[in-house]
């Protein structure tokens, strides 16, 4: 299998090609019967990249992504998307007008689903509170916007939360 996916130079993905991905997939769901999508907040989209990284280091011991996580007032935060999107505040997110879901692997894509299954019923404050409840948010919180949360950190204690069955 070929990845045509924009890797880092690390050889992971790139976070924006991740979090285009899930706006894209927040986009296709529909809450009612006039067409209404359901979209996606910044905030929402900041917890569930965070559960993508955790999941993909437990599963696999590698990032899915090179972007540094931090743990600020709501959470754990990729400062690099905070950037980018913190002009919407609490808008619908739209993706980028020239991302192609097909630049990614049909492997990812099948991860980013599972990921976005099971974390897109959570509403945003329910995420955030998820987060608040766990040790690595909770051991690297200073209040300091610089206080980074380790990708080991992650792997480690979410090893035993995910697992390959759940993500199947």
């Amino acid at each position: 299998m070929t990845t045509e996916y924009k890797k880092s130079i690390n050889g992971n993905i790139d976070v924006f090609d991740v979090a285009n991905y899930f706006i894209h997939l927040s986009l296709k769901n529909k809450v009612d019967d006039d067409g209404t999508v359901e979209g996606i907040t910044h905030l929402k989209l900041q917890k569930i990249l965070y559960f993508a990284q955790c999941a993909y280091l437990s599963l696999y011991n590698k990032p899915l992504f090179d972007d540094e996580i931090k743990a600020w007032q709501y959470g754990p935060v990729i400062s690099s998307i905070y950037d980018k999107y913190k002009v919407q505040e609490n808008k619908i997110l739209q993706k980028d007008k020239n991302f192609n879901e097909n630049t990614l692997d049909e492997d990812i894509k099948d991860f980013l689903d599972d990921i976005w299954n099971y974390f897109s019923k959570f509403s945003t404050t329910e995420l955030v509170n998820i987060t608040h409840m766990h040790a690595p948010w909770k051991n690297a919180y200073t209040g300091d916007k610089d206080s980074v949360i380790e990708n080991e950190v992650l792997r480690q204690y979410y090893k035993g939360i995910f697992k390959l069955e759940d993500c199947a």
